[in-house]
């Protein structure tokens, strides 16, 4: 359980059906199946997983992303303009790598502007603004590069995640004996950003216009395996 804000203290009673605050919540945890405790947090909107729960799915040229063609595009020939919406880790850090590499980084410009969207929100964020990431791709930004928790298909789509718990969610963790341990400090947020830099470059070199889906949990269990 990542108890990241405030909001998520003050759920504690809420989510546990339990009068306690935080320094209770290993007690009553404890004594429950790790899965229900997990659920339960899902949906309220809370960051929780089950150590090991998510496996290495499919690789798109060697990259734990998953990549959704939506159209026909030539190879980029010159340095990308990049949209970057992103916060946190994974998708600054994607969009430094990127400028590294000569991209035009542009924060917070118009989602319609340049080559390459980055995000960092839950699918319905934007689909509450009426904006369908396939949509715009087909005829804007040739690359919209989706980079969440967990993944944006069900149901996974909506679960809250942070480098910590998406960590243990794809079984990215240290054992002492038999005890897992925190495998550094939010893991899974910097290797999920060089796994997307690596994939938009890919897919700019490809040619095409696609949607990738780059999510922490799986970024996690691909480096675990």
């Amino acid at each position: 359980m990542n108890l990241a804000r405030a909001d998520d203290v003050e759920a504690i009673p809420a989510w546990l059906e339990a009068d306690v605050d935080e320094s209770g919540v290993a007690a009553v945890v404890a004594t429950r199946p790790a899965a229900a405790v997990v659920g339960r947090a899902r949906l309220l909107g809370m960051a929780a997983a089950v150590l090991g729960e998510r496996r290495p799915g499919a690789r798109w040229h060697g990259l734990p992303v998953r990549a959704t063609r939506v159209g026909d595009a030539p190879p980029l020939s010159a340095p990308p303009v990049v949209a970057n919406w992103s916060s946190l880790w994974a998708g600054p850090l994607c969009a430094r790598i990127l400028g590294s590499r000569g991209a035009t980084v542009l924060e917070r410009a118009d989602v319609m502007t340049g080559d390459v969207v980055i995000e960092g929100s839950r699918p319905r964020a934007f689909e509450q603004m009426g904006i369908d990431a396939a949509a715009v791709t087909r005829t804007g930004p040739q690359v919209w590069l989706s980079i969440t928790g967990h993944g944006r298909d069900e149901p996974h789509r909506n679960w809250i995640g942070f480098g910590d718990d998406c960590a243990v969610a794809g079984g990215l963790v240290e054992w002492d004996g038999d005890a897992p341990r925190f495998f550094g400090d939010a893991a899974a947020d910097p290797l999920t950003g060089i796994a997307a830099a690596a994939a938009v470059t890919t897919a700019l070199t490809l040619g095409g216009r696609w949607v990738l889906d780059c999510n922490l949990a799986g970024v996690a269990a691909e480096v675990a395996s």
